[in-house]
């Protein structure tokens, strides 16, 4: 889950500081940008609406507490490949489901991974009260109400052979 583009934004920000802050923040983002799309947010971090390809952010108030698992298989995903087939079917995007929540690349990612349905399933009867795969794929996060359940659902998953944690929002 933004992996590389949090290891460029914890670089970004550390030679800013170390070298006295001769960028301002919205300078630092403006070059996380040319880097990759979601280096930006991994600067600025919180909560974001992020639009374009994910480097227009507009800050959103601060929610309630958010109780996370989060699971992903052996298997990755190329997030280039993952652009270049959603973009030949991008007629066919999804909707939002339940409250909102999304992801186009789902069902590209999951006709190259099945196991991401499996997990979105598996986290949905585990408890979850929204399961959906993160970004390009190929993790799977299901959001619980109480942290004992996303607990819980990371264990047996991980029983289960999957890599698995649990979290809570900040």
């Amino acid at each position: 889950m933004g992996g590389g583009s949090a290891d460029c934004a914890a670089v970004l920000t550390m030679l800013n500081t170390l070298y006295g802050e001769p960028l301002t923040k919205e300078e630092l983002l403006s070059l996380g940008a040319t880097l990759g799309a979601d280096v930006p947010f991994c600067i600025r971090g919180g909560r974001c609406l992020c639009t374009g390809i994910g480097d227009i952010l507009t800050p959103l108030p601060t929610a309630e507490k958010l109780y996370f698992a989060v699971a992903k298989g052996k298997d990755g995903l190329s997030t280039p490949e993952m652009y270049r087939r959603a973009d030949a079917v991008r007629d066919t995007w999804s909707k939002p489901d339940r409250e909102g929540y999304y992801n186009d690349f789902a069902p590209v990612a999951e006709a190259v991974l099945p196991e991401i349905a499996y997990l979105r399933t598996r986290l949905t009867a585990l408890g979850a009260t929204v399961a959906m795969m993160t970004g390009s794929g190929s993790a799977v996060f299901g959001i619980f109400e109480t942290l004992r359940q996303a607990q819980s659902a990371a264990e047996i998953l991980r029983e289960e052979g999957y890599f698995a944690a649990s979290c809570e929002s900040l």
